[in-house]
């Protein structure tokens, strides 16, 4: 089922210059100083939100502008204005007042609310984030499909460049509800339905980036980044679209989530996963003091059996020939789409090398350990290479038994599997 996704909207520029300087000025201001709003762009039409709901809708009238909002948040539901003191009054004494019945009033999706806080955040605080906001609630327009958030991906050692910006999808999903369970086959659908349409789609995707720009709603944004990205083209090439998952107090226990078809999919290396909220959960710390850890007679056998805690801490490349090959690297490999596993090594020892540390899901670490020891062992490398210390991969076999102390229900069925696959 295609998703139809919904162009990226736009004002007329009579709209824009009456926000900038003339009637609507007062709005524009509050929204660029309030940090419970945001404002979207629609059709000639602007969207003012407040904890995910809308507070008022600025709607162009042939002489002035028609404000309007839900019955349950305003008695009067519209009001017509034309100048900056009818505009001014509104903000001081309805918006409060609307403010403080959509708190008491409106429904409790949660998902909506910390969507709006991620756009903040990201478009408003001084943080030089990866990802800009641009449109929220991109929906079919025949209510099929939705992608929560639609923005670019700019990060900081591309913004000293003129390339085009990357444009994204950001999916946000609360708890355990959002369909969670379905993520993969939802980016799947959104995928193949910009294949046709992505060349329209970030070309409005970029007209609205600049008007977002231009009316100082990215003023997380430096004066000269805020400039710049006016000036940048969005691609329309398929193989830089990034998709990007948001899972807010996503229990990990739960188990619903399912790396494995997203690992599956033919542009997983362009998806970015991302764990928010307030929930604590140790499974997703990323802090870890391990107690050292002897290596026992059996401890391989405990790790066939999933008890990767009895792998020795510190754990060195001397130690790991063995632990390396309990499993098929090359069968594992497939199961997560890599087909060259020596180029995927590489990638990522050259990635270790320049940075420090090892990147990786623990079946991609023990995939490197795998092809690593494959090198030390067939291909005429130097006695050197397969004894004694080896430091960037003796950083790699410890970084492989931090992330194994880490899984996920799902992910640590998996790893057993492919162990026992290989037996």
């Amino acid at each position: 089922m295609s998703t139809n996704l919904r162009l990226p909207r736009i004002l007329e520029d009579d709209f824009v210059r009456d926000l900038i300087a003339g009637p609507l000025t007062p709005l524009l201001t509050l929204v660029q100083q309030d940090r419970d709003l945001i404002a979207e762009i629609r059709t000639d039409i602007l969207d003012v939100y407040c904890k995910g709901q809308r507070l008022v809708s600025v709607k162009r009238l042939r002489e002035g502008y028609r404000l309007l909002s839900h019955k349950k948040f305003w008695d009067a539901q519209s009001l017509d204005v034309r100048v900056a003191e009818q505009v001014a009054a509104f903000c001081k004494t309805e918006v409060p007042d609307i403010k403080q019945s959509i708190a008491l009033h409106a429904a409790r999706g949660r998902e909506i609310e910390f969507e709006q806080l991620l756009i903040r955040v990201n478009n408003r605080e001084n943080l030089n984030s990866d990802y800009i906001a641009v449109d929220r609630q991109g929906i079919a327009e025949e209510g099929k499909g939705r992608t929560d958030v639609v923005g670019v991906y700019w990060p900081g050692d591309r913004r000293i460049t003129n390339n085009a910006l990357a444009p994204a999808l950001i999916e946000v999903k609360f708890g355990l509800g959002g369909g969670v369970e379905g993520v993969a086959a939802q980016l799947s659908r959104y995928f193949e339905d910009l294949r046709g349409t992505l060349p329209t789609f970030a070309r409005d995707l970029q007209g609205q980036l600049r008007q977002k720009a231009r009316l100082g709603l990215l003023n997380g944004l430096s004066d000269l980044a805020q400039a710049k990205i006016q000036r940048l083209p969005v691609s329309d090439r398929i193989k830089d679209m990034r998709a990007v998952v948001v899972l807010v107090d996503y229990n990990p226990r739960a188990g619903r989530l399912d790396l494995g078809a997203l690992r599956a999919l033919p542009f997983a290396d362009q998806i970015d996963l991302f764990h928010l909220g307030f929930g604590l959960w140790r499974a997703n710390s990323t802090f870890r003091v391990e107690l050292s850890v002897a290596a026992s007679d059996d401890w391989l056998t405990r790790v066939c059996a999933g008890a990767f805690d009895a792998i020795p801490n510190p754990f060195a490349w001397i130690e790991s020939i063995e632990f390396a090959r309990l499993i098929n690297g090359h069968e594992a490999a497939r199961t997560i789409g890599v087909t060259e596993l020596g180029n995927f090594a590489n990638a990522k020892l050259a990635n270790a090398e320049a940075i420090g540390a090892w990147a990786g899901t623990p079946l991609e670490l023990w995939l490197c350990l795998f092809y690593e020891h494959r090198l030390a062992s067939h291909g005429g490398k130097p006695v050197s290479y397969a004894e004694g210390r080896r430091p960037i991969r003796d950083l790699l076999c410890q970084s492989l038994r931090n992330t194994l102390q880490r899984l996920s229900p799902t992910e640590h069925a998996e790893i057993l599997r492919l162990i026992a696959s290989k037996e």
